[in-house]
């Protein structure tokens, strides 16, 4: 029997299917690769970013108590100075929070 020459043999086919298989291995492990380096990448990048906000928000956390410290000694300053005033307004206050709390 004779063979045709344009039918690729077993042999031919076989070893085209490894090459082609191994290409495709290499093409994975190589993309494999990359997305573990940009995984690790964004990693890192989000590490940096959650380091500075920290920071930020402990400079801001530092920098409210400075201010809360600051405005409760003036306010002791002027109770002290005005004595009567602040309990006047103590009373309006307290007066008002009950009205508004209170059940009807």
């Amino acid at each position: 029997m004779a063979q045709n020459p344009s039918m690729p043999q077993a042999g031919d086919v076989s070893a085209a299917v490894d090459e082609t298989t191994g290409t495709l291995r290499e093409n994975a492990r190589q993309l494999a690769e990359q997305a573990a380096s940009k995984a690790n990448d964004t990693l890192e990048a989000g590490r940096d970013y959650a380091e500075r906000a920290y920071e930020v928000g402990r400079q801001k956390v530092e920098e409210a108590a400075f201010y809360t410290e600051l405005g409760f000694e003036e306010v002791i300053f002027l109770v002290r100075r005005h004595p009567v005033t602040a309990l006047g307004i103590a009373v309006g206050i307290g007066f008002l929070l009950g009205s508004v709390t209170s059940r009807r």
